[in-house]
């Protein structure tokens, strides 16, 4: 039996997509960078900064602007997305999130949210699963970590998660068309967007 559960945010707990597209596309036409769903595309589970470094290679302005006015672009678009997210709720958790939650609890499951983005602790308090998690990665606080799709995957760094759980874990991240488990215990597992996942589910 798996020990633990390594959950990415965007797609798999709830939707933010928009909201980043949103924020992008607006420092895009504030600094003249024509920006569409299409170049959206290729930042999808990219971080800030290097999706900022795509955005103005996009545009042919990197050189245009120093290392403190790219910080501070970053900033911006940050602040333009995080004002947007106020608006989410525990009404946007994905159905069968929290059911799934609450059975990984009751059978002592670990649980981690190793999301690449730095706005999941914010975004769990405004949908108020916080409580579920024993522990929350930020990415900024990690010089070395690998990735699993967008799953930053840090080992015990993570928090409750000790040495010989990470050869007994889940990793729960999203594709395109659909979700990907991927388990050390198991080949990885594709299955539908709309399935209701269970601990029993997981342990298959």
């Amino acid at each position: 039996m798996f020990k633990g559960v390594l959950f990415d945010l965007d797609g798999v707990i709830t939707d933010t997509a928009e909201f980043h597209y949103r924020a992008w596309k607006k420092l895009g036409d504030e600094i003249g960078i024509p920006f569409d769903r299409s170049f959206n595309e290729q930042l999808k589970g990219v971080s800030r900064e290097d999706s900022l470094t795509l955005l103005l290679a996009h545009g042919k302005k990197e050189e245009q602007f120093s290392k403190t006015e790219f910080l501070e672009l970053a900033k911006r678009k940050n602040d333009y997305y995080l004002e947007m997210i106020q608006s989410i709720t525990p009404k946007d958790v994905f159905p069968g999130i929290l059911e799934l939650l609450k059975d990984l609890r009751a059978n002592n499951v670990k649980i981690s949210l190793a999301s690449a983005s730095k706005n999941g602790p914010f975004l769990l308090a405004k949908m108020g699963l916080e409580s579920y998690f024993d522990a929350i990665a930020d990415p900024a606080d990690f010089m070395i970590a690998a990735f699993i799709g967008n799953i930053l995957v840090i080992g015990n760094e993570a928090g409750s998660v000790e040495d010989d759980m990470i050869v007994d874990m889940v990793f729960i991240n999203v594709g395109t068309d659909h979700i990907f488990i991927f388990s050390t215990l198991h080949p990885q597992i594709v299955v539908p967007d709309d399935v209701r996942f269970r601990h029993q589910f997981l342990q298959a």
